[in-house]
């Protein structure tokens, strides 16, 4: 079973934090400097992190994914656990192809991301 989050449980003084207003701007300089391949995980039923912050957390890690996990809510890992699993596995075997439909494929025949040395 799904958890749900039910607003009237929230203290809503706790909300505020996690809401990334854009006059957070030491917070958004520190996501700027994310430089790494990154994955962006969210429920669609996440009544906690709106998506609006999620959205403008994407804007500001210039190589990074937003991928909304259906019928999750805040806890997307308890909510839904062999979706994020997948994602996951996928997103660090196979980088920027991850997002590529391998269906009917073998794995070894996945692309995978080259790592470049600094």
């Amino acid at each position: 079973n799904a958890i749900v989050n039910h607003e009237d449980l929230l203290d809503k003084t706790k909300i505020s934090l996690y809401s990334i207003p854009n006059s957070n701007k030491d917070f958004l300089n520190q996501l700027t400097k994310i430089k790494n391949l990154t994955l962006i995980l969210m429920g669609n039923n996440d009544s906690i992190v709106s998506s609006e912050s999620a959205q403008i957390i994407k804007e500001y890690i210039e190589h990074s994914y937003l991928i909304y996990i259906y019928d999750a809510g805040h806890g997307i890992g308890i909510d839904q656990p062999e979706r994020v699993a997948s994602l996951m596995s996928d997103f660090l075997t196979r980088g920027q192809a991850f997002i590529v439909n391998w269906t009917g494929r073998d794995n070894k025949d996945a692309p995978t991301r080259e790592l470049k040395s600094n």
